[in-house]
């Protein structure tokens, strides 16, 4: 399964909504026998994102040196590991899902 959009700017919580959609379909295929006639393609997602930084679940506020509260970035804590990233035009961001 795949989705090239990588000449398309998406804005972050549209693709998140959406990758988490993807996660919660395919779920019920994770230990599922590979012999049987499900679908179980994994799954590639390539985009671009306007300006906005990513704050992973244990991640400081103290690296985006600026007050989140006042941003001149959109900024979005989101489920994932890892500290502060910059996602912006240009910058292809690429998402693959296996299932097995």
């Amino acid at each position: 399964e795949l989705f090239d959009l990588h000449q398309q700017i998406v804005p972050l919580v549209d693709s998140w909504g959406w990758q988490k959609s993807i996660v919660e379909r395919r779920k019920p295929l994770v230990g599922i026998d590979t012999d049987t006639d499900e679908d179980h393609s994994d799954t590639l997602i390539a985009l671009q994102h306007p300006p906005v930084y990513t704050l992973g679940n244990g991640s400081s506020e103290k690296y985006l040196n600026f007050n989140i509260e006042d941003s001149p970035i959109e900024s979005h804590r989101i489920d994932r590991a890892g500290e502060v990233t910059y996602h912006g035009p240009g910058q292809v961001f690429v998402s693959y899902f296996s299932w097995v």
